[in-house]
């Protein structure tokens, strides 16, 4: 048969499982880097042998005899796993609307390279000049820290302020003093971020004490929009206890449970954090005063920036 292109037939020397379709190559055995064909199956009869390819390239010349057909690569393959890709990659998204590509978590290499890239159930990380990296998102959990010294006292009820210098190395203290026996509370109001979920939020509490025992802390909040009413109802308060191991220690709470904010949250609102010493729970053993240093606002965002 003479190298070249266009439809050759063949009949091959003993049964194949080729199918229409296939991509072939063609060589021939005495050089077959020289002289070869390339193209497609277009018929192949199980019973006969009788092969029939449409070829589309070919290199060298001549008419030759001793041919061995061989199956190119299937274009839409997968290397197997270990398996070393060359060239570029391309990815189109799933055509039912998913992701074009998925990589699952597992453990992370222990020998990592440079371009390495990997995920496990903490993230996703990369490889990077010697140093691991792990890939930062903007949305997710974030917190506004407030030092108690940024809030407003209320009229009715609120804690004193307190000042104070430490004894050896003269450290400023500056707290909200929140009484053993009432009720005493503090605000602060900002504007929430647009890329706030406006969803539930949480507070931790930082304070300290001049003496041993457990404090209720809690808060509540609400949501004011643009022309409503200041004098809104707050959400349902939620509390956590905190106990003093050591007096004059920095103490920091668990975050508490998620708080509800009251109103219509929406985006850009003002919202109005109360903070408070719960002295009437049973739970609250401190016998002096609960010296708030200040608190992290613990809430999640589900965009990147404010736009």
């Amino acid at each position: 048969m003479a190298i070249g292109t266009g439809s050759k037939g063949f009949t091959l020397t003993a049964d194949a499982a080729f199918v229409s379709g296939q991509g072939v190559v063609i060589t021939s055995n005495a050089n077959p880097t020289t002289h070869y064909m390339v193209g497609t199956i277009t018929a192949y009869n199980s019973g006969t042998d009788a092969l029939t390819v449409n070829v589309t390239s070919s290199a060298g010349s001549g008419t030759r005899s001793d041919w061995t057909i061989g199956l190119l690569p299937n274009s839409n393959a997968l290397l197997k796993s270990g398996g070393t890709m060359e060239g570029k990659l391309g990815m189109v998204a799933s055509a039912s609307g998913g992701a074009s590509a998925n990589m699952p978590a597992g453990a992370a290499p222990s020998s990592p390279a440079d371009g390495d890239e990997w995920a496990t159930t903490a993230g996703r990380f990369h490889r990077m000049n010697g140093a691991t990296r792990q890939y930062v998102f903007a949305d997710g959990v974030h917190e506004i820290p407030i030092p108690a010294t940024a809030m407003t006292r209320r009229t009715t009820n609120g804690p004193a302020v307190g000042s104070s210098e430490t004894t050896t190395n003269k450290i400023m203290v500056e707290t909200l003093d929140f009484d053993a026996s009432t009720a005493e509370y503090a605000q602060i109001r900002f504007l929430m971020p647009k890329r706030w979920d406006k969803g539930t939020v949480k507070v931790q509490y930082i304070w300290t004490a001049t003496t041993t025992g457990n404090v209720v802390w809690a808060c509540r909040a609400v949501a004011i929009s643009d022309d409503d009413p200041i004098d809104a109802a707050f959400g349902t308060a939620q509390s956590v206890t905190d106990g003093v191991t050591a007096a004059n220690d920095v103490m920091v709470s668990a975050q508490s449970s998620a708080i509800t904010v009251g109103g219509s949250p929406a985006n850009g609102d003002m919202v109005v954090f109360e903070f408070y010493r719960d002295a009437a729970n049973g739970s609250d053993t401190l016998a002096a005063d609960a010296k708030l240093l200040g608190v992290r606002i613990i809430l999640t965002t589900d965009a990147a920036d404010d736009s």
